[in-house]
């Protein structure tokens, strides 16, 4: 029996690598598949179109993210209003550029270009949501957070906050935007704290 290709994994890294540092719109198939250092037409055996290798790239994004960063970050064996500012400390990493988020700049890119990678994306943003959403739940229950404290609210305004954060780190091509104005966070709950 003969070894498994790799190939739609070096395909799909190679996606999330390129539309992490340069976009969706400014990389071909052509750039995918010479990182991949696959041929073209192994593209074509797993794909049927650049727009669908995008959308399973946001995809295995969304999965990786979900498995080495919220997961950890969000963990419940941290205080619920300790894993927001986890989750900001997690995501600086000085040995790594400033790229902002890849769900974050494939919003602003492609909301309005292609359908099925905006989706994919909001998907991707929602799951993040969720993970803030369940932390505010959960600080509400156990009385850090008023009883009418509007979690859901708080849930979109921390994603929001964190994705024009990291776009300012990618803008300055430094993490210290994070690093400084990440901890402000707590901002947006301070307000419904009990006590």
């Amino acid at each position: 029996m003969g070894r498994k290709s790799d190939a739609r994994d070096r395909i799909l890294d190679s996606a999330i690598a390129l539309m992490h540092e340069r976009g969706y719109s400014s990389i071909g198939v052509e750039d995918i598949m010479q990182r991949a250092g696959v041929g073209k037409s192994s593209f074509y055996h797993f794909f049927k179109s650049k727009e669908a290798l995008g959308a399973a790239a946001i995809d295995e994004y969304s999965d990786r993210s979900e498995a080495n960063l919220f997961v950890k970050a969000f963990s419940d064996t941290i205080e619920p209003l300790d894993r927001p500012l986890r989750l900001m400390a997690m995501i600086c990493n000085d040995d790594l550029p400033a790229l902002g988020c890849l769900g974050g700049n494939s919003a602003a890119e492609n909301s309005t270009t292609s359908e099925a990678i905006r989706v994919r994306t909001e998907q991707f943003l929602g799951r993040l949501r969720d993970h803030f959403a369940a932390a505010y739940s959960e600080a509400v229950d156990e009385m850090d957070l008023h009883p009418d404290a509007p979690v859901e609210m708080l849930a979109d305004a921390s994603v929001a906050y964190l994705q024009g954060v990291l776009l300012m780190c990618r803008a300055r091509k430094s993490w210290e935007p994070l690093k400084e104005f990440g901890p402000m966070v707590r901002n947006l709950w301070t307000p419904h704290r009990i006590g």
